[in-house]
């Protein structure tokens, strides 16, 4: 494997021309790559000459700008220094920078090791030798330090730093009195009952009623979002996209009335007292208290709309990925998934995925049938994204899938459980059923053998009942198989390891099942 069969783009940055320098650029000026290298646009690297982004930009049109992104490799080469570029912030590199943009945190992976290191080091060796180059190619040095690396590959390549286009988004800020608001939730033109936030009113008493108290006394509190991209002149429904808890207490006090203040701190006189118990002027005050309210309109994409979601779930009960995806799916997506998931609907699924109580609250049990969804509607071969987007696209693919399809993926997915359950009982999708020592839930081991069970004939799914002791023997070897278990625990979602973790488990029932 080349070093360019890891990248999506290996290039030596622009030449800095003199006829990008103007009268306020110093030839002379050097920044170093580290936190405080910020210089309005520009970054710079130690002997880089910079001049900015707006001078550059003059000269050359968009396609020929090197940005530099999240993530990125860069190796100055004149000393080959190795930097991970983790800022969120387009930059241009200069001629004297070679940019390696990983695929995949993989090729991270490899420089975390001492032949990792030598096997790059070759690699740009042989590039600078083909441009005859062949002072920097002997002087080639590969720092040791690498704990900025370590650091971020533990959040990945995430698709939330991607930047976004901004003309796709229309978010309107304003400011609502809480009586407006409540108007909405009365006449059901704000949903409440989500179906992907956890259980609204989750909330003790004596926290609804120090927000109650803070409306009382004028304090700050945070806005509130909502989605109304899919709202129409008929139905103009919102969705809560964060502040539920808030409004559901604020509902309960003043609408409801479900509660009395109690453990307040400013105002002792008012405890024990229902909202209409309380003076005119306090609840004038609750009525027309002024909230800053955040309201994500058309036409916003649900593309954006995801990093909108994860921007802002900031809470201390912030929204998971799959609760995320419920909000801006909800009717036929949300409901296919919790047929999938269902234990009276779909009985194996509890039986071989463990799901504690508190996991099924945030939607992983739905997020782990989605997966099987995600490889049922798009072939692996066909998959050119990370986990995220996959499943991302996936709950929105299920609305364009008509009822009769969708069923027989249901039928399907059950059927393979059964079947997972009966050969491989408590050992099912994890390291212990394919020959390894963890027994802790593995996704990419639930996406390939759902799938590859699903896709089975009856007769092979009764053969491989038929040979359960065979089928479970046979699958402790898969370990031993190299590639197929880096597959599993490296980078799971490059179309290399997708391809070939999903191929070796189909392959293993075409076998078993002659």
């Amino acid at each position: 494997m080349q070093l360019k069969d890891l990248v999506e783009n290996i290039s030596w940055g622009i030449p800095i021309l003199s006829q990008h320098l103007t009268d306020n650029d110093s030839e002379g000026a050097y920044l170093f790559l580290n936190s405080n290298c910020f210089k309005e646009d520009t970054i710079l690297i130690e002997n880089t000459k910079y001049v900015p982004y707006k001078n550059i930009q003059k000269h050359y049109t968009a396609k020929k700008l090197l940005k530099l992104q999240y993530g990125d490799f860069i190796f100055d080469s004149e000393s080959f220094n190795l930097a991970l570029f983790t800022e969120e912030r387009n930059v241009i590199a200069s001629e004297k920078l070679l940019i390696i943009r990983p695929h995949s945190a993989y090729l991270r992976q490899i420089l975390l090791n001492d032949s990792g290191k030598f096997y790059v080091k070759n690699e740009l060796k042989k590039a600078l030798r083909a441009e005859n180059n062949l002072e920097k190619a002997n002087n080639i040095i590969i720092p040791n330090n690498f704990e900025t690396i370590v650091e971020i590959q533990k959040e990945s390549l995430r698709p939330d730093r991607l930047p976004l286009d901004t003309l796709t988004i229309n978010v309107r800020q304003g400011v609502m009195t809480l009586d407006k608001i409540l108007k909405r939730i009365k006449y059901g033109e704000i949903n409440l009952n989500t179906g992907f936030q956890r259980k609204a009113g989750l909330w003790t008493t004596d926290t609804k009623s120090r927000l109650m108290e803070a409306l009382i006394v004028k304090q700050p509190i945070p806005a509130f979002y909502f989605d109304a991209t899919e709202t129409t002149e008929e139905e103009n429904i919102w969705q809560i996209v964060d502040g539920l808890q808030r409004l559901t207490a604020i509902k309960e006090f003043v609408i409801d009335k479900s509660f009395v203040l109690q453990e307040l701190y400013y105002l002792p006189q008012y405890q024990g007292k229902t909202f209409g118990q309380l003076p005119r002027s306090a609840q004038r005050n609750i009525e027309e208290y002024e909230a800053i309210t955040y309201i994500i309109e058309p036409p916003t994409p649900k593309a954006v709309k995801y990093k909108i979601f994860r921007s802002i779930n900031t809470s201390a009960l912030n929204l998971t990925s799959q609760e995320i995806r419920h909000a801006l799916n909800q009717g036929k997506a949300a409901n296919w998934l919790a047929k999938f998931t269902d234990k009276s609907i779909t009985p194996a699924f509890e039986k071989v995925v463990p799901v504690s109580e508190i996991n099924k609250e945030r939607m992983l049990d739905r997020e782990i049938a989605l997966r099987y969804l995600a490889f049922r509607m798009t072939h692996y071969e066909d998959i050119k994204t990370n986990s995220t987007d996959l499943l991302d696209d996936a709950m929105v693919q299920i609305f364009t899938i008509d009822e009769e399809l969708i069923t027989n993926y249901h039928k399907e997915f059950g059927e393979a459980l059964f079947v997972i359950n009966y050969i491989f009982g408590e050992v099912a999708f994890t390291k212990a059923m394919i020959g390894g020592q963890n027994t802790g839930f593995i996704n990419s081991i639930f996406e390939i053998w759902t799938y590859a069970v699903s896709m089975a004939t009856e007769e092979q799914q009764e053969i491989l009942k038929s040979r359960k002791k065979i089928v479970k023997e046979a699958a402790l070897t898969l370990n031993k198989i190299a590639k197929f278990t880096q597959s599993i625990e490296e980078q799971p979602y490059t179309r290399e390891n997708l391809r070939i973790r999903f191929s070796t488990i189909e392959q293993f029932i075409k076998e078993i099942t002659k």
